[in-house]
């Protein structure tokens, strides 16, 4: 019985990441598919996961919806493709069908007509993700200031040790008013390896009191200073709410939505150079959503929001395999005015695929560092 308990509960923790993986990535591969059919491209397969299918149907228009095995993703295959990325035809297939079922391949339509047909994909995320944002916003108002919320506190790091609990409001860092995240990262990290004064806003006895901390942003190792990071994990969180018409709201929208694509870039950017190591895989992905469900409708719902974003994001990124390849595959096609050779694409295919499962295996190795997973491994064979 406690066994069954234990997987019940394993389960459930799963189930948040479960239920955003597969609305999201519907949604955008609604988007291919929508598109797809308006140009005239015949539609294969449209599934949900990877893998072996579990179960499915046929349409009357011969599309096969299945639901896979692997729930951690999901793809659109029209007739002719060699994979379901839609990067490359399958030549050997193509030659086999009639001229009107070639006529109705992705790769027989225009580059004009296959660039929309990528874009479709992340820009649904896009789309969705405004819609969602604007009708919480038309719902909820648009908050008139916010505050720096400690989510979480690492056990045994400087901030558990100093006093900071979950729950506390951070309202001054060295005496210096603050309520953006940017603004307390900012701090944090010009003041590494150095001594700061944080201040919170806490309720006991059922009354807002405010305290301070001096915390060291170090630890003392062999009589030296080694650098620590503080050990919370900071949300920034509206404070006071005003009503706001549809026009505000989807204006609120579209600006978070900007605001938040830039933030990508940039760490992107800063990724690439070296200059970040924050990275998060499908453990940290998964760890927000648990949290944010947790935390009620609204806060799953913004997880939503900021999820499809990203995915829109990194799925318009010029690398073969991703959406954004195809973009630039037919853009270049465009310009130079004639089919790039197939070898050329498969080359540069085979470039991006390892690129991609290089960062994959990258995100989710940091996550099993940061979740200390090979630790708890550890402990299971070598005990005291």
């Amino acid at each position: 019985m406690e066994f069954f308990i234990s997987l019940m509960n394993k389960i459930w923790a799963v189930m948040p990441f479960l239920i955003a993986i597969t609305i999201l990535v519907f949604v955008h591969e609604w988007g291919h598919f929508w598109v797809a059919r308006r140009n005239g491209v015949k539609v294969d397969v449209f599934s949900i996961g990877f893998g072996k299918e579990l179960f499915g149907w046929t349409d009357k228009l011969g599309t096969r919806w299945r639901i896979s095995l692997l729930p951690l993703g999901g793809y659109v295959k029209f007739v002719g493709d060699a994979d379901a990325s839609s990067a490359r035809s399958d030549s050997d297939l193509i030659n086999t069908l009639s001229e009107e079922e070639k006529s109705q391949t992705l790769h027989s339509k225009t580059p004009l007509q296959r660039i929309a047909v990528s874009v479709a994909g992340p820009g649904a995320n896009y789309v969705f993700a405004i819609l969602l944002l604007a009708a919480m916003t038309l719902w909820n108002g648009v908050p008139k200031n916010y505050h720096l919320s400690v989510q979480d506190v690492l056990v045994g790091k400087i901030a558990d040790k100093a006093g900071i609990l979950k729950g506390d409001i951070i309202v001054k860092l060295n005496h210096q008013e603050l309520n953006k995240k940017s603004d307390f990262v900012s701090v944090i990290s010009s003041h590494s390896g150095q001594d700061i004064s944080i201040t919170v806003k806490r309720i006991e006895e059922e009354k807002a009191v405010e305290k301070s901390f001096d915390v060291p942003l170090y630890s003392i190792v062999n009589g030296e200073k080694v650098k620590e990071k503080l050990g919370v994990v900071v949300s920034q969180m509206p404070g006071e709410m005003e009503k706001a018409s549809l026009l505000e709201s989807f204006s609120h929208a579209f600006k978070f939505t900007w605001n938040l694509s830039v933030q990508m870039l940039k760490g992107i950017g800063e990724l690439i150079v070296g200059k970040s190591q924050e990275v998060g895989g499908i453990f940290s992905i998964g760890a927000m959503a648990k949290q944010s469900f947790s935390l009620g409708i609204q806060s799953f719902l913004m997880f939503l929001v900021i999820i499809s974003i990203n995915l829109g994001l990194v799925n318009l990124l010029p690398v073969p395999v991703l959406d954004g390849g195809n973009i630039l595959f037919a853009t270049i096609e465009m310009i130079i005015k004639k089919p790039i050779p197939e070898k050329t694409q498969e080359f540069f295919f085979k470039i991006g695929l390892a690129l991609i499962l290089t960062l994959m295996l990258y995100t989710n190795y940091a996550d099993l560092v940061r979740f200390e997973f090979f630790g708890w491994i550890k402990s299971l064979f070598f005990k005291g």
